[in-house]
């Protein structure tokens, strides 16, 4: 009997795909349309529709989901390398003077 890794190297491309998308977006997508077409939902509101509770949930949400896509995509046989992605020292330092750049322009 074949285990899960198996099962999921077995599935075809166009099934990745959907699955991917479905994972990554899958609750965002409808979210925003409600959105987007209801506004008046949002404008009459009690609570403001974006709070920092919202954004340290969106944030843990979106974590969790990125570690369920990297083990799925590992298993798919998806590596850095394969994508071309070599991160090096500098592209993080890079990053880390992007951040602070970006931080201090939003406080002044």
């Amino acid at each position: 009997m074949p285990g899960m890794r198996e099962w999921i190297r077995n599935l075809s491309g166009r099934t990745e795909l959907l699955l991917v998308l479905l994972i990554a977006f899958g609750t965002t997508v409808p979210a925003s349309l409600g959105a987007l077409l209801s506004p008046e939902t949002l404008a009459h509101r009690a609570t403001p529709p974006i709070t920092n509770g919202a954004l340290q949930g969106t944030i843990v949400y979106e974590l969790v989901i990125l570690i369920i896509l990297a083990m799925f995509l590992r298993a798919r046989g998806w590596t850095l390398e394969r994508l071309g992605i070599r991160p090096t020292f500098a592209d993080g330092l890079l990053g880390i003077g992007i951040a602070s750049r970006t931080t201090s322009s939003m406080s002044c």
